[in-house]
């Protein structure tokens, strides 16, 4: 017998790929002033092929037993090779914001952030979400311990910590959207500023529909003390976001804002009312 596994035929892998193409294509046209319903007509096909595939995974390997252990390393490689993919198209962005912050030519003014931008202070908002996620990453391993430990009610417990964790950093997230004092179309601060935070932000809402479709499987009794590559994949994911903000904060918010914050604020008063804790 093949130690490989035997994939039922399925649609959704090519569903699932022109559904993603569809997306990016009506991501385009939204920021061109096209309309949003097209934009949010393609998010919901996404997430019925997500879920849809992700279901019929869950049958072949948890109800059919069609996963062998080879089959398990292929799926962890599968998920180290998507963080790698997804580390490349972050790093596309850190390279650009860094680009023009080292050389700022005459079109910025040759200042970063360029004349007229405010930018948001990095104790504020941006601090408590640092910590908020350094805070989650250590939950969500306490929720992997006792899930590898045989206690599932302690393994829930931390995961729905951990889940409340990320909405507080996502509504910290839209609360300094809404308190920014620049927009996504002031120039080449204002692109790469929201598509850093932005991308990250969708990755969190992404690694918090992880952790609910793991509740879902935790209380359905579907996880036991071995290894559990659906958790596992969604530990390594989150602890990816993590990563991703640790190097966000002190290079876009820190190093980025330092040279409107070194010469334009001298007291403590100033830097408390251009912080997103002074604007609530």
């Amino acid at each position: 017998m093949s130690p490989w596994a035997r994939y039922l035929p399925s649609l959704w892998p090519i569903c699932s790929s022109f559904t993603v193409g569809q997306l990016l294509l009506s991501l385009c046209l939204w920021f061109h002033e096209a309309s949003v319903s097209l934009f949010f007509f393609s998010f919901l096909l996404g997430l019925l092929c997500a879920v849809g595939w992700v279901r019929e995974l869950v049958l072949e390997g948890s109800f059919m037993g069609m996963y062998t252990s080879y089959t398990h390393k292929s799926l962890k490689c599968a998920m180290i090779l998507f963080i790698v993919s997804e580390a490349m198209f972050f790093f596309s962005f850190f390279w650009a914001y860094s680009h023009y912050g080292f050389a700022p030519g005459f079109f910025l003014g040759c200042r970063w952030p360029p004349m007229g931008i405010t930018p948001i202070h990095p104790m504020g908002l941006p601090f408590m979400n640092l910590v908020v996620l350094l805070c989650s990453s250590m939950t969500i391993n306490f929720s992997h311990g006792f899930l590898r430990a045989g206690k599932p009610f302690w393994c829930g417990v931390w995961l729905m910590f951990t889940l409340g964790l990320g909405v507080m950093f996502f509504c910290a997230q839209l609360k300094e959207y809404y308190w920014a004092k620049f927009s996504l179309t002031d120039g080449v601060w204002g692109s790469t500023f929201f598509m850093l935070t932005g991308l990250h932000g969708f990755h969190v809402f992404l690694g918090m529909g992880l952790m609910g479709f793991n509740l879902v499987r935790l209380f359905l009794c579907q996880f036991h003390t071995g290894e559990n590559i659906s958790f596992i994949s969604m530990l390594w994911y989150w602890h990816f976001v993590d990563l991703i903000w640790v190097i966000i904060w002190p290079l876009v918010y820190v190093w980025g804002g330092w040279g409107y914050f070194h010469y334009n604020l001298s007291t403590p008063m100033e830097i408390f009312i251009n912080s997103s804790w002074g604007q609530s």
